[in-house]
């Protein structure tokens, strides 16, 4: 899934923009349904960004996922998104 060009006001929080984009497109028949998909995607990219950089071993040991859980703050880092 690509976010294209959106994805910088996605990431930057430019709300300003997006309201602009929401009340022009809006009136449009499905005119809102790429920039959700393009959300859709960018929600999806960061999540996968913060589980694959969680660390999953300590002292050259793996971690069982509910040590990851408990040793990580990606629970916290994903609703944050």
């Amino acid at each position: 899934m690509q976010t294209g060009g959106l994805s910088p006001l996605f990431d930057e929080e430019r709300l300003d923009e997006l309201s602009l984009l929401f009340k022009l497109y809006s009136p449009v028949e499905n005119g809102l349904k790429p920039i959700a998909d393009s959300f859709k995607a960018f929600v999806i990219q960061q999540g996968k960004q913060k589980v694959e950089s969680t660390e999953t071993q300590q002292n050259g040991k793996d971690l069982s996922s509910k040590d990851v859980l408990a040793n990580s703050q990606i629970m916290e880092n994903l609703l944050k998104l």
